[in-house]
């Protein structure tokens, strides 16, 4: 977690150029609640790594603070989380998903399979019980009774 002392900084440096985080927000191109969250701290709740610096700059800049001490000081407080370890567990996550999906085609296909040798062994099986009930007729063994 960032140090206690980045957010109040940022917010006695915007208030000493008396401007709004509406201000700050709009000349700096950024969200209006960005502002609001470096200046209480609530790093948890913005993107991590290059962006939130990239924040703390543009608002820095933008209320006349040199960003370097500032990014240093959240950095130091911050759990490191590097950009290209985000990136591997997004395409290790995905990678996950791509062994789940084919698992799943494959159980398809597999079900398929099954279902067509089933048919096919109901369809030989029936052939050659009407084959062999046609060499054979089939006596009743009720016996016929005529009603008359």
């Amino acid at each position: 977690m960032p140090s206690a002392n980045v957010g109040p900084t940022l917010r006695r440096a915007r208030e000493d150029r008396g401007l709004s985080l509406g201000d700050v927000a709009a000349r700096t191109n950024i969200p209006p609640r960005v502002p609001a969250r470096l200046e209480s701290n609530a790093f948890d709740e913005l993107p991590g790594g290059l962006i939130v610096r990239g924040y703390l700059r543009a608002v820095a800049s933008e209320v006349g603070l040199d960003s370097e001490p500032l990014i240093r000081e959240s950095d130091a407080h911050a759990p490191s989380v590097d950009i290209l370890d985000q990136l591997r567990a997004r395409f290790l996550a995905g990678d996950r998903m791509q062994r789940v999906q084919r698992r799943a085609s494959l159980l398809q296909l597999v079900c398929v399979i099954v279902c067509v040798a089933c048919l096919f062994y109901a369809l030989a099986t029936h052939e050659v019980a009407n084959t062999a009930s046609a060499d054979s007729p089939i006596e009743s063994s009720i016996p016929f009774v005529d009603a008359s």
